[in-house]
């Protein structure tokens, strides 16, 4: 997991500040290939869990979706 959802007290706040940028940098629609396998392989994802409002990147096999949700789970590349 790169970035918790809440407060992740095992992550000071700089750390969980930098992570949160980072998920943010990933997601980000103008990002390469190249900036997201960094960021992958940083944290160490495989897995992506991504709301009906963010499209999976093109790396990124999804595995399922929740048709009660929209939410995607997409496996990717290490």
């Amino acid at each position: 997991m790169a970035a918790a959802t809440w407060r992740d007290a095992g992550v000071d706040g700089v750390e969980g500040g930098r992570r949160h940028g980072d998920v943010r940098a990933y997601l980000d629609p103008a990002a390469t290939r190249a900036e997201r396998r960094k960021i992958a392989r940083r944290y160490g994802v495989r897995w992506l869990l991504l709301t009906r409002w963010r499209e999976a990147p093109e790396e990124a096999v999804v595995v399922d979706f929740s048709p009660r949700t929209g939410e995607v789970l997409a496996r990717i590349a290490p």
